[in-house]
């Protein structure tokens, strides 16, 4: 396994290690502050609420994480190389 997560925009050389609660797992993707801030904000609340909610009410609520997640990711990756 990789000591360091992967940035999910194509061209970032940004990448993320552990964080205190926080372990790296397989498949695991993030954000950079600068690209989350470049989403929209309804967008990064949605998801946001979600995470919350997820985390509350147990995994029948990840399956709409993942989905709003995806959304994220796609909103990301499109302005960081400018489609947007």
């Amino acid at each position: 396994m990789s000591d360091r997560v992967p940035y999910v925009v194509p061209g970032c050389a940004r990448t993320r290690g552990d964080r205190k609660g926080d372990r790296i797992t397989p498949g695991m993707e993030w954000v950079c502050h600068d690209h989350w801030q470049a989403i929209p904000r309804p967008i990064r609340s949605i998801y946001s609420r979600a995470k919350r909610r997820a985390k509350r009410l147990g995994d029948h609520w990840w399956p709409a994480a993942n989905r709003l997640w995806s959304r994220v990711k796609r909103e990301a990756i499109e302005r960081g190389i400018g489609i947007r």
